[in-house]
């Protein structure tokens, strides 16, 4: 009957391992900026974030006419 427990035991230890590696594993796949997933994102909104530099964010015209005309 010891046996059978330690067994359980250590098949959810595995289990509980190979579930944390797999994660961190995922998450390197998506989120590394260079070859992962995300990477097209993560290069677009670098450029886009550059483009805008010191520049002010405004309301675009169409907002403010929308916003008038709803009233």
């Amino acid at each position: 009957m010891a046996i059978v427990n330690v067994r359980a035991e250590m098949e959810e230890q595995l289990r509980n391992s190979l579930y944390a590696a797999l994660n961190e594993k995922k998450r390197t796949l998506i989120d590394n900026p260079v070859f992962g997933v995300m990477a097209g994102v993560y290069h677009v909104a670098g450029q886009i974030e550059g483009s805008l530099g010191d520049a002010p964010l405004l309301p675009s015209p169409l907002y403010r006419a929308s916003t008038s005309t709803a009233r």
